[in-house]
């Protein structure tokens, strides 16, 4: 019975260790076409779902440039929970002409880094 008692918790103890959560994006890349320069800031949002088994944290974002800003839930997601990565960009802050932003994500996901790609056009 001993062994028994022994071999179950040491099963629990690996399946609780192979718990990891798993940052699922919609959409990875979204263009919003053509941007007036002096329209005004142009907001789009990522959809997520934590398709993992352990609850999912992103600690970080990363842009390219001051006229992007990037939101994110900061609260854990727990398994099969969703959320909104919002994504602002400011074309007063860049000349005329074709963007492309990659937005880098960190999360506690083992696959590392998740990269959003918001492309479009800035016209004068």
């Amino acid at each position: 019975m001993k062994k028994i008692g022994l071999l179950l918790g040491a099963l629990w103890s690996v399946g609780v260790l192979a718990a990891q959560p798993s940052l699922h994006m919609e959409v990875t890349e979204q263009n919003v076409g053509q941007i007036p320069e002096r329209g005004g800031v142009v907001s789009r949002s990522y959809r997520f779902v934590n398709a993992g088994d352990a609850p999912l944290v992103i600690v970080d974002s990363k842009v390219s440039c001051t006229c992007t800003k990037v939101e994110y839930p900061k609260k854990p997601l727990m398994p099969g929970q969703s959320g909104v990565i919002v994504v602002r960009y400011d074309p007063r802050k860049q000349a005329a002409g074709k963007i492309y932003k990659a937005i880098q994500l960190f999360s506690n996901d083992p696959q590392g880094r998740h990269i959003l790609i918001f492309r479009g056009e800035v016209i004068p």
